[in-house]
């Protein structure tokens, strides 16, 4: 036993624990839960058993949103309009998901098929502000994670997350990805260009949250063989695209399909989507 309390203490004076910093405007007091979650995501995966997505053999739900908020006009921003769930809406997805026992893992958790039954992976492309604002403290009240695609040349616009933001998130639970460096096209780019909407992304992300980034979300679905190869090559360990359907230890990590959560969907189209065979 002795010997066991001096490791524990040796491992936990080891880790560097990440600076927590709010976002503008908030008093640093963390609640309670944020910092359990926080002891939780340092030192659990040093004692839970990891397994390889290949071998897990359960199906699995990755659903995806960009916007979470309200009075989105219609007619100025169609696209906008299309792209967002409301906050009421996204909290009774969040009390099913409870209800139902769903578990929530982040995608670096899928890459290495940390996984049972009924875990749900939330994504969020472009990293828009009203992340933090209106979906993150729904999350939390349920003790959910998910997992955010960054545009790192858009953080601190005010549409965006700022690098305030995304360390105060990464500290509470939220992981992050690469959502590239512009939002370009990826099939598009090659050579140079593409290893720079990769790689710098990537760098910018794991040095700003002092951990490793390794989920790629392809900027509008668009990528190629060429572009799953750099990715690879870049250190990336999964990459999801907008194809629908329900991932299984069949696809290809690299080009893994989403459940896109759509504006005005029942609770009931919700839980079909989760599980298509549902009566």
């Amino acid at each position: 036993m002795p010997l066991l309390v001096i490791t524990i203490l040796g491992a936990i004076s080891y880790i560097r624990i990440p600076r927590v910093i709010p976002p503008v405007g908030e008093v640093s007091n963390p609640s309670l839960s944020g910092v359990l979650t926080s002891l939780r995501n340092l030192f659990v995966p040093l004692f839970e058993k990891k397994t390889d997505i290949k071998n897990n053999g359960q199906p699995l739900p990755i659903l995806m949103y960009h916007y979470i908020r309200n009075n989105v006009d219609q007619t100025a921003d169609p696209l906008g309009y299309g792209l967002s769930v409301t906050p009421a809406e996204f909290l009774q997805q969040l009390r099913y998901l409870s209800q139902n026992g769903y578990t929530t893992i982040t995608m670096d958790q899928v890459a290495v098929g940390d996984y049972g039954d009924k875990a749900v992976a939330l994504t969020f492309d472009d990293g828009y502000k009203d992340f933090i604002s209106e979906a993150y403290p729904l999350l939390e009240s349920y003790g959910f994670t998910a997992t955010v695609y960054v545009i790192t040349n858009r953080l601190n616009d005010s549409r965006h997350l700022s690098e305030d933001d995304v360390v105060f998130l990464a500290n509470r639970g939220i992981a992050f990805g690469s959502h590239s460096v512009t939002h370009s096209n990826l099939a598009r780019q090659s050579g140079a260009d593409l290893r720079r909407e990769l790689e710098v992304s990537k760098k910018t992300l794991s040095e700003l949250i002092d951990r490793p980034v390794t989920a790629l979300s392809y900027p509008a679905g668009q990528y190629t063989d060429a572009v799953v190869d750099q990715a690879r090559a870049s250190g990336y360990t999964s990459a999801v695209t907008v194809v629908e359907g329900i991932a299984d230890p069949s696809h290809d990590p690299f080009r893994l399909p989403r459940i896109r959560i759509r504006r005005d969907s029942s609770i009931k189209e919700f839980a079909r989507k989760l599980d298509p065979n549902r009566s």
